[in-house]
């Protein structure tokens, strides 16, 4: 009788220790999963914050962009999850104490004024966060930065520059606005100005709206007033009609179908001109689900601005 108690007190034992253990492990990785996504929210506002870049900063990188690890080894990400995901998997492979990854110059910026600047190294990027002036950072720190990251509205291709000598230029994609903005800067390195978006452009919004940007100064309003808002307060209520440049239009019923309209629209009509635009009125749900019908581009325009 007293063997098989000592032989159960054993197997007991055993069983405690075997599940301490595996408490440990699990604690363990949450440990090092929290940590990495803290190190990531640090590495990714650094990076923003050093050349006012993003939505606290008055710039917009051009992406693709290269980016650099301590060690040397270096990733190219196309958007901002795709940084986000390379930071985060290097810090899985390279876990302790270290520095943080910075750009692989040079990079390609986009000001509030549709100015587009090639930024040859770091200190060509500290004067870009002295000419801003913003002090929007020092009010957001880095936790949760992932949410804060993104851009609140993408710049639709293709777009026609203008180079300070009056010269203009296609751009067909982020990768070839970026080249053609680098190839101008080493021909004309001791020329002052710098190439700056023609208007009219169209620009996508988070809400998968297509919104054409007529100004500088709309430009300018648009990006202040998305500035510092990870999620829009409203989603636009599909389906919706599209009108073409030549009068024709077509219905999207969701998102993707309206992403692709635009897509196949723009690969049969390369070049500057007029872009198609949403057929008033529209509705939106905003956050609180309720549903609201926008008349015109103006009035979804204030609607957007009353999101702050």
């Amino acid at each position: 009788m007293l063997k098989l108690i000592l032989k159960n007190s054993w197997a007991i034992a055993l069983f405690a220790m075997i599940a301490f253990a595996s408490c440990n492990q699990e604690s363990d990785v949450v440990a090092d999963e929290t940590t990495t996504d803290v190190f990531v929210d640090q590495a990714l506002f650094t990076m923003q914050q050093e050349g006012s870049i993003g939505r606290f900063g008055c710039y917009e990188l051009v992406f693709p962009i290269g980016v650099e690890f301590p060690d040397g080894t270096a990733a190219v990400a196309e958007d901002y999850e795709e940084l986000a995901t390379a930071i985060k998997d290097w810090k899985m492979a390279n876990p302790g104490p270290g520095q943080r990854p910075s750009f692989v110059f040079p990079i390609a910026v986009v000001s509030g004024d549709g100015e587009v600047v090639s930024v040859e190294n770091q200190e060509s990027l500290r004067q870009l966060r002295m000419e801003c002036g913003d002090g929007r950072f020092d009010h957001h720190g880095p936790r949760d930065h992932r949410r804060h990251m993104t851009p609140c509205f993408k710049i639709v291709f293709p777009i026609t520059i203008e180079f300070p000598d009056g010269t203009t230029a296609e751009a067909g994609s982020r990768m070839e606005l970026k080249q053609l903005v680098r190839q101008w800067r080493m021909d004309n390195p001791g020329v002052d100005g710098r190439p700056a978006i023609v208007f009219p452009i169209n620009i996508e919004l988070e809400d998968g709206t297509v919104q054409q940007v007529d100004s500088k100064e709309e430009l300018r309003e648009i990006r202040q007033a998305c500035g510092g808002h990870p999620a829009p307060c409203f989603q636009l209520v599909f389906p919706v009609t599209v009108e073409f440049p030549d009068g024709t239009t077509a219905e999207a019923a969701n998102k993707m179908e309206l992403k692709q309209l635009l897509r196949e629209w723009r690969m049969n009509h390369p070049g500057p001109g007029e872009k198609p635009a949403l057929v008033f009125p529209i509705e939106v749900e905003t956050e609180d689900g309720a549903i609201i019908t926008v008349d015109s581009k103006e009035a979804l325009r204030e609607l957007r601005q009353g999101c702050n």
